[in-house]
């Protein structure tokens, strides 16, 4: 499991994630924070 919550490190966790899945065959979730994808607005209806 990899986690990032900064913008700039997105590109490269992502890369070394795919480089984990396919050359090492190995397992991977790569988390984006939530101050990463901002915070969502919860509306009654």
């Amino acid at each position: 499991m990899v986690l990032t919550t900064e913008e700039e490190g997105v590109e490269e966790t992502v890369e070394a994630a795919l480089d984990s899945v396919f050359e090492a065959g190995e397992r991977v979730a790569v988390l984006l924070g939530q101050r990463l994808i901002g915070r969502k607005k919860w509306e009654r209806n």
